[in-house]
């Protein structure tokens, strides 16, 4: 009953898809925020109004970078509801547990975290981090970023829609990248 059929279990859980880019293991952006709205009910989808930049900024979500975020989502969305979200992505080099001074295998990681840019809005950041690029530490990484940054482009189009579990419908969703770390991410 669960695991055959059309109604299975199996094939209609969201899971998220693994492919091969230039001997580098990938996963989508795109998938990612899919995931992430269909499991949660953290994010709003509103309409964003300028926040006053008088008072003292107590979270990121009140900062001027992710009010221009919110400014720049509505300017391509004009005024319907969306959702908006911004993300921190990070790469770094790391060596197996099992390596050997010999043979090290060194290892290139490369993550992203989404969150939103609704100040009342609160969402784990470890249920938002996701593993978006796995390949080996002395190969050339330029194909993934050239897809990681045309899925960017596509997100901040506003043509991007997917099922957001909290309103159980299909909503439009802007998302932008906000800060971007490179290697020796513990100094």
């Amino acid at each position: 009953m669960y695991r055959r059929g059309k109604f299975s279990l199996l094939q209609n859980l969201l899971r998220l898809t693994v492919q091969v880019i230039d001997d580098h293991a990938y996963v989508s952006l795109q998938d990612c925020v899919a995931h992430l709205l269909s499991f949660s009910h953290n994010f709003s989808t509103m309409n964003y109004k300028r926040v006053s930049t008088t008072t003292t900024v107590q979270k990121i979500t009140e900062s001027k970078a992710v009010q221009y975020i919110r400014e720049r989502a509505v300017a391509v969305m004009k005024n319907d509801p969306i959702v908006v979200l911004y993300c921190t992505e990070s790469s770094n080099d790391f060596d197996p547990k099992v390596s050997t001074k010999a043979n090290r295998q060194s290892c290139w990681i490369k993550t992203v975290t989404i969150l939103s840019c609704n100040t009342f809005d609160t969402v784990d950041k470890r249920s938002s981090t996701f593993p978006i690029a796995v390949g080996k530490k002395g190969h050339s990484h330029e194909a993934v970023e050239l897809a990681f940054a045309n899925e960017l482009d596509r997100l901040r189009s506003g043509k991007c829609c997917f099922y957001y579990k909290s309103s159980s419908c299909i909503v439009p969703v802007y998302l932008e990248l906000m800060v971007s770390l490179q290697d020796q991410l513990e100094r």
